[in-house]
């Protein structure tokens, strides 16, 4: 349950940095600097939250 809640996560934050990556291109913005921008955003928070989950399982672990 905890890795479905991570891949959710991880999927509704991709749909809106991709809604956000098109309306920077409507917006005549380069769809290269908004792909880096938008594709570092994505890798550090899902990167936080798998890091973090994997922190809670491994204390967890410990604790039994």
């Amino acid at each position: 349950m905890r890795f479905g809640l991570i891949t959710l996560g991880a999927f509704a934050l991709a749909f809106v940095l991709a809604c956000l990556h098109g309306a920077i291109i409507l917006a005549g913005g380069n769809a290269l600097v908004s792909l880096v921008m938008l594709g570092t955003i994505f890798w550090f928070m899902t990167g936080t939250w798998v890091w973090q989950d994997y922190q809670r399982v491994k204390r967890e672990d410990r604790d039994v």
